[in-house]
């Protein structure tokens, strides 16, 4: 069954994450190394059932909300990973390192949407062109596929290509609308938004990258916006 929290369909670091570490703190006041093996047990039963909570959260959401899972896992595990970073407690790096290895799925799953939701028709394309010249087909071939031929890849680019400046603009505002800065804060960014905006840009050029080597090699044109103007634009 999913959580009752409050919060489990929207982004935000949940009630039960924020406790965890003053939890913590309160046990490590009047823990002694010779108490430390009968207090490890708990740590590990407490913080595998606050991943486990987390895990259900947010599980009945629909097509169009799906992706606010993936924002408050990495968000809250983004969380976890930082307050352990503070304390430093030799017997919960374990945990630091799943939680790491969660913020980095989930975070790589809410790129995969931004590409899909405002690259979607440019993923599609070239993720097509891709699969016909690893399975054998030449790139000088790939122009006289259906719906893969000269006029398709113009079309294509007068549409979709045109705007990627607008688009990458677009997905970057909307990271920074999920992950707002607080009030009280003199940042012109909060850290997870650093980090989200970052992790975007990087898959964004990567994929731009390639698509114009393919857009070269099989149509013998390039992207009409530049790489480097792109880099300059994100």
């Amino acid at each position: 069954a999913g959580m009752k929290e409050k919060n489990s369909s929207k982004s935000g670091v949940l009630p039960h994450m924020k406790k965890l570490p003053r939890f913590i703190d309160h046990i490590e006041q009047f823990t002694t190394e010779d108490a430390r093996s009968i207090i490890e047990p708990y740590y590990q039963k407490i913080i595998l059932s606050t991943f486990s909570k987390l895990n259900q959260a947010g599980g009945k959401q629909g097509e169009e909300t799906k992706y606010q899972k993936y924002i408050l896992k990495y968000e809250n595990y983004h969380y976890f990973v930082r307050e352990m970073d503070k304390r430093n407690i030799k017997s919960l790096k374990e945990y630091t390192t799943q939680a790491k290895q969660r913020y980095e799925e989930n975070l790589q799953l809410f790129v995969g949407y931004l590409m899909k939701k405002y690259f979607g028709t440019l993923v599609e394309f070239f993720d097509c062109v891709e699969n016909f010249i690893n399975s054998g087909t030449s790139p000088e071939e790939i122009s006289f596929k259906n719906s893969f031929t000269n006029k398709d890849f113009n079309k294509l680019m007068q549409k979709a290509g045109a705007s990627v400046e607008r688009k990458a603009c677009a997905a970057t505002a909307k990271i920074q609308k999920i992950h707002p800065v607080p009030s009280t804060s003199k940042a012109t960014q909060s850290s997870i938004c650093k980090a989200v905006t970052n992790a975007f840009k990087t898959t964004l050029l990567s994929q731009y990258k390639k698509w114009n080597s393919l857009a070269q090699n099989c149509y013998n044109q390039e992207l009409p916006v530049e790489y480097e103007s792109l880099k300059i634009i994100i």
